[in-house]
């Protein structure tokens, strides 16, 4: 699958992290400013005590190197008033003489501890610069021993970082940048650092939206974090991809092809359109003309999959004929069937190449199916094929993979994996039995396909004509009973013993259900007897009320009382 970029801005921050001390390492003067000049003003703005450590002299960054580190030391100090920060500290190592080591790893330990320093700032170990890449080494190391809660904001100085993890918006402060860099005429007059840099950070501000002009990026890291070493926060972002589980390189999306064997029946539309729906987007269909003859014309697109007719004009074709005709001109990576009267749910295809590829070895991959009666309008599902664990045992006792379940690496070709030619039947159940000599089944846990009822196969698992399948299955066997070793009959035997005790189980957990349904109708319906002997009861007592003579006396009062009523609720009305 494709990153977008929402799923990758969606993983980076766009805040610092809450710091009181913060402390800058930088390789030469001006370093400083251009890494992270921005946002060393804005910590300092938020009340953070920021300190700037210039780490070499400088001294070869112009011709004049006897009074080049006491000018660029002085530019630094300027540089730092304009960002309100407190003049740097020098360590005067000479310029690209700055060697990764235990000394200058205690030393920054030392300046990290002493400072209660909680953010500290590196150059990135991706720059170019030799005494760039050995303080960002030696910085995460002294960091990294110092654990703690300490944070590390990599810097992007003389090279671009690939995946920043942290885009800071420095628009307000972009301008006292910029004023920063020009205080730094020594290295001006070498190169236009400060438009560099300003072009940098317009560029940073991209992904911030209209109303961010400027920007910095870093990756920042927890002290935790690097104790898993720095390669995979600065691997790049093919790798950053990667592990996300998005695509980096071609090979990330394998092509997949999809044989289709051909009668030019009606059915074959639908069986095309189920492809072109696929979400997966790299495919190719081939469709085997099995009917022999002229086929009818497809066209060279299945959606945006291409499609190839093959056998046109060729002689009919058994079924494991046409389906080896169409391996032979597959060119995926992993290849798949559909027959002519199926079809494929959108999403079919992607999982099954999720599980081939987290897969630890070569494998198949299939997922369920739905058995449906073709031309149904209420789609009931007849059967569904999910069975979860395939293996050649459990596969000898019967086939229960239908053969557009599943996807399989091409390279198993070259084992040995082919259709056996001289089947007329099962050539499909054959061919998975094969595949389980060779390779481990894996379930998606999925059902992405239809097989439909109502095709010309006899020995159809929704509706099979017995005397077929006992023929059919009797020559199945006559091939298989020399290749079965004596531990794989015991095996099959086994699994058969535990689907049967398994189907025992069920079916007295259903005999217990059964029963406690009855025992529960029999007390309801006990309780619905007594209640209409209750009712029997009450409706004699009505009876003889409205029978007996102390009713019939009484008949004019209650007309009395109903008339009396009625002149009340009159009178009411009149008032109100």
């Amino acid at each position: 699958m494709i990153m977008d970029e929402g799923q990758y801005l969606a993983a980076v921050g766009r805040k610092l992290p809450a710091a009181e001390r913060v402390l800058v390492f930088a390789p030469h003067p001006d370093d400083e400013i251009i890494g992270c000049g921005g946002a060393m003003a804005l910590l300092r703005g938020g009340g953070a005590e920021v300190t700037v450590v210039i780490v070499t002299d400088g001294a070869r960054g112009g011709s004049d190197r006897e009074n080049l580190p006491a000018r660029r030391a002085a530019e630094s100090r300027q540089a730092a008033a304009v960002l309100g920060v407190s003049a740097p500290l020098f360590w005067n190592y000479p310029d690209r003489g700055l060697v990764y080591g235990e000394e200058l790893i205690e030393r920054i330990a030392a300046q990290v501890r002493g400072s209660g320093a909680d953010l500290v700032f590196l150059p990135a170990p991706t720059e170019i610069h030799p005494d760039h890449q050995s303080l960002a080494l030696a910085g995460a190391e002294a960091v990294r021993r110092l654990a703690g809660r300490i944070h590390v904001a990599f810097c992007e100085i003389g090279a671009p970082l690939s995946n920043p993890n942290l885009l800071i918006d420095i628009t307000p402060v972009q301008k006292r940048k910029r004023e920063a860099l020009t205080c730094f005429a020594s290295q001006l007059r070498e190169q236009p650092y400060a438009e560099r840099a300003h072009g940098l950070n317009l560029f940073r501000a991209l992904h911030l939206g209209a109303e961010a002009e400027s920007a910095e990026a870093f990756v920042l890291a927890g002290a935790s974090q690097l104790n898993r070493g720095l390669t995979e926060l600065f691997s790049g972002m093919p790798a950053y991809r990667r592990r996300l589980g998005f695509a980096a390189f071609p090979g990330d999306i394998p092509l997949v092809s999809i044989v289709v064997r051909s009668m030019d029946r009606p059915t074959l539309t639908d069986a095309l359109d189920s492809l072109s729906r696929q979400t997966y987007g790299h495919a190719e269909v081939v469709v085997v003309n099995a009917k022999g003859g002229e086929h009818s014309p497809l066209g060279e697109w299945c959606g945006r999959f291409p499609l190839r007719l093959i056998n046109q004009g060729g002689e009919p074709l058994f079924r494991g004929r046409a389906a080896n005709q169409g391996m032979e001109d597959c060119r995926g990576v992993y290849l798949g069937f559909l027959d002519d009267d199926d079809t494929l749910d959108p999403d079919h295809i992607s999982p099954l190449v999720a599980a081939l590829q987290t897969s630890s070895g070569e494998v198949v991959a299939y997922s369920g199916v739905r058995g449906l009666r073709r031309n149904d309008p209420e789609g009931k599902v007849l059967k569904t094929f999910a069975e979860t664990k395939a293996s050649f045992p459990k596969l000898l006792l019967g086939n229960f993979i239908p053969i557009h379940a599943a996807l399989f690496p091409a390279s198993l070709r070259e084992r040995g994996l082919a259709f056996d030619e001289s089947l007329e039947v099962y050539e499909d159940w054959d061919f998975w039995l094969q595949a389980a000599r060779l390779v481990p089944f894996v379930f998606t846990n999925q059902v992405t396909g239809n097989y439909f009822q109502g095709g010309e196969s006899e020995v159809s698992p929704l509706y099979l004509n017995r005397d077929v399948v006992r023929l059919a299955k009797r020559r199945f066997f006559c091939k298989w009973l020399d290749l079965v070793s004596p531990e794989e009959f015991v095996d099959a035997a086994e699994h058969h013993q535990e689907a049967v005790s398994d189907e025992k189980t069920r079916w007295l957990d259903a005999c217990k259900k059964l029963a406690e349904s009855e025992a529960v109708s029999a007390t309801l319906e006990g309780r619905l007897h007594q209640a209409a002997e209750d009712m029997k009861k009450q409706q004699f007592l009505l009876d003889e009320l409205l029978s007996s003579r102390s009713w019939r006396m009484t008949a004019p009062l209650r007309e009395l009382r109903r008339c009396l009523r009625s002149i009340l609720r009159h009178r009411t009305k009149t008032v109100s």
